[in-house]
């Protein structure tokens, strides 16, 4: 494979400032017009509705932060309790009122829901009404066999409109040239889910890579395309982001700007932040995300731990079912306040970390934080 230093003087990969600037009003018209008129009209979610609200609650102090958790989850207890057969039994056995929650503490008098209570009981965790209509994934299994859950639409574009806002914070822009560097998501669809795919990738300027093939023509193929597409974002798994950081370094491949990176589903290591760093510039997020809630927390420009997406999660860090202090390590709870479909409630997702000590991030958001996972 040539290297592709003999691109760099390539006259159509340098960026003019009248590209930069039909760029920047692409992107404005792809947030104002083109994604809030897809989203509404063609996939009839409230996405947009949703991040306009997040965009203000961001900024609410503390005790605002609270009450709009608190009413949210009381909500979901009830319907819960109502609703779904393995939730409504628990809660009469053990004489839980949903109403009666008035703060966070009351969640500990529910037991954790761990991973093999919702293998085997899949079935009584499910509201029989919102079945036919919630939307079906399963974990990746990475750590063992694959769980299959599921979530309802609300929950669906909730995820979506909170995993927007904590890609803004790393300076994210829709409709900006982005290249995600995944797996499964590297892969083609068929039939009409690939049609659709594929215009929404056109109007989102997407490109995708596949993060899994690690060798050497793989590598400098992804390097070739990054040189071509000159992304002002990159997304992707980070421990493979690291390792095709240290490749590029090793091999004086880069020949692409700085871009924002954003980290996920791998714990970000402060060695593999310094490798990406190098690669792709300063300009690094950690996110932590979950199959099974999608973006549980953000890393924000101020670089102090991860916001967690409190509007649409309550997360907790236990051990033994009860809370620890923050800056102790613990196991992670997380309960999703709009998942009606399939609700999860106090479950351990397997992870551990750590609140930050701090209330407040020098940023100003009262959002708490993850310190550490």
């Amino acid at each position: 494979m040539p290297a592709l230093s003999n691109l760099k003087s390539s006259a159509w990969l340098r960026t003019r400032p009248d590209t930069m600037h039909a760029a920047a009003i692409y992107a404005a018209a792809y947030e104002t017009l083109f994604f809030p008129a897809w989203q509404r009209f063609v996939r009839r979610r409230p996405i947009g509705t949703h991040l306009r609200r997040l965009e203000r609650t961001q900024w609410y102090d503390a005790e605002s932060l609270d009450r709009l958790q608190i009413e949210a989850l009381r909500r979901l207890l009830v319907h819960a309790g109502q609703q779904v057969p393995y939730w409504r039994d628990l809660f009469r056995r053990i004489h839980f009122d949903p109403r009666a929650v008035t703060r966070r503490e009351h969640l500990a008098e529910l037991p954790v829901l761990d991973r093999e209570t919702v293998r085997e009981r899949q079935a009584e965790l499910i509201d029989p009404a919102l079945a036919p209509s919630n939307i079906r994934r399963a974990t990746s299994g990475a750590t063992g066999v694959p769980l299959p859950f599921q979530y309802c639409s609300q929950s669906d574009a909730w995820r979506r409109a909170v995993r927007l806002r904590g890609y803004a914070w790393a300076g994210y822009r829709m409709g900006q040239r982005t290249v995600h560097y995944w797996g499964e998501a590297a892969r083609a669809a068929r039939g009409w889910a690939a049609r659709k795919a594929w215009v929404d990738g056109v109007l989102r300027r997407a490109s995708y890579l596949d993060a899994v093939a690690e060798d050497e023509a793989s590598l400098w193929s992804a390097a070739d395309r990054l040189a071509r597409v000159r992304p002002h974002c990159v997304i992707g798994r980070t421990r493979a982001l690291a390792n095709f950081a240290r490749w590029a370094i090793d091999r004086g491949a880069r020949d692409w700007p700085d871009a924002r990176v954003i980290c996920a589903a791998d714990a970000l290591e402060p060695q593999d932040r310094s490798a990406i760093e190098s690669a792709f510039g300063p300009a690094v997020f950690e996110m932590y995300e979950s199959r099974e809630a999608m973006l549980i927390a953000a890393e924000c420009a101020a670089h102090h731990g991860m916001h967690i997406s409190e509007e649409n999660l309550l997360v907790e860090i236990a051990r033994d079912g009860d809370p620890v202090p923050p800056g102790e390590r613990g196991d992670v709870l997380v309960t999703d306040l709009h998942n009606y479909g399939m609700p999860f409630i106090r479950y351990a997702n397997g992870d551990a970390a750590a609140i930050a000590p701090e209330q407040t991030c020098p940023c100003g958001r009262a959002l708490r934080r993850i310190a550490r996972v």
